[in-house]
């Protein structure tokens, strides 16, 4: 057990990349090369990004580059912003790109429920699900224009 009376079963792990060199050599090119969809990632990685470029030119040790890095850091994305848009055309979604975001963000499901009209007494209905916020609606039309099918009614 460690400290909080948690065993190693119950804890959550997590990869971090924290020096300079690494964010700038391997992060920032990755990134840079592959951009994000979703709008709160796309903002948040191009405030990163400012930052990283701020500690690659050693203007980070300066007062005029730290007054920057706090002002970009109070810029990130705030809950409840109204705003969407995606960073790349829906025709440049690569189906890798679509199989990652479906299994952060999306689920397979299976339904059997009583039905009178079917010849067995039930009905199957399988489905591909993928939710999102309201900010992030071009998202789901972008994954909809991708399939070419599906629709996007609101959950609630």
């Amino acid at each position: 057990m460690n400290r909080k009376g948690k065993t190693e079963a119950d804890q959550v792990w997590q990869l971090q990349i924290v020096a300079n060199e690494d964010l700038i050599q391997v992060i920032k090119p990755l990134f840079d090369a592959n951009p994000f969809v979703l709008s709160k990632r796309a903002h948040n990685w191009k405030l990163l990004r400012q930052v990283i470029e701020i500690l690659e030119t050693k203007e980070a040790i300066t007062a005029t580059g730290l007054a920057k890095t706090l002002e970009l850091k109070n810029q990130q994305w705030p809950l409840g912003v109204n705003s969407s848009f995606v960073t790349i055309p829906v025709n440049k979604l690569a189906a890798q790109w679509v199989t990652g975001f479906t299994d952060s963000e999306g689920c397979f499901t299976v339904s059997i429920t009583r039905n009178s009209t079917s010849r067995l007494g039930f009905r199957v209905v399988t489905r591909y699900l993928i939710s999102q916020e309201p900010t992030e609606l071009a998202t789901l039309e972008a994954l909809k224009a991708f399939f070419n099918c599906g629709s996007i009614p609101p959950l609630y």
